[in-house]
């Protein structure tokens, strides 16, 4: 009950000191909250799943009424548990979506507007990863037309695609 009454307020609530109110009223550093988004398309399966546990010391600040500070990634440890990001995009799916959006353009032409996808998805995928350090990479993976990132942290330590680091490791990447 209390879910369904949060979950129908979040739907219509636009204001941010209402909405951190929502979240302090379900935060909990003994609760786990996951997000899992699958969508199908083209034959293709799309994903998107995130989870968090939050630490005391997020639950305390979210129930106050200090003022939320200006997240930083030294803030990783302090405030969470663990966490978990990851999505799965396959190009065929990318490109579906995009003919989708073009398919209401005047004029839409097929051919041109897959050709103009393809590129866009090769191009997103190479600028995506040359914008990040190289302690990071591959910050994203391609393989068979399928782009996918997993980034964790649980016991102190950050994990994306595989390769683990400290947080005091990724600070430094960062340059702070």
């Amino acid at each position: 009950k209390g879910y369904a009454l949060f979950q129908s307020k979040m739907n219509t609530v636009t204001d941010p000191n209402e909405i951190r109110s929502l979240m302090a009223g379900i935060l909990s550093d003994k609760v786990q909250f996951d997000l899992d988004v699958k969508s199908v398309l083209a034959g293709q399966n799309a994903s998107f799943a995130m989870s968090f546990k939050p630490t005391q010391a997020l639950v305390e600040l979210a129930r106050s009424n200090t003022p939320m500070p200006q997240p930083s990634p030294a803030d990783i440890e302090k405030y969470f548990d663990s966490f978990a990001v990851s999505f799965t995009l396959p190009k065929a799916y990318f490109i579906e979506q995009g003919l989708n959006v073009e398919r209401l353009r005047p004029g839409f032409d097929a051919d041109a507007a897959k050709k103009q996808l393809e590129g866009a998805f090769m191009q997103g995928t190479m600028m995506a990863t040359m914008m990040v350090p190289a302690q990071f990479q591959p910050i994203i993976k391609l393989e068979k037309d399928v782009v996918t990132f997993n980034l964790s942290y649980k016991n102190k330590v950050l994990n994306i695609n595989g390769k683990e680091m400290s947080i005091a490791d990724a600070l430094r990447a960062l340059g702070q």
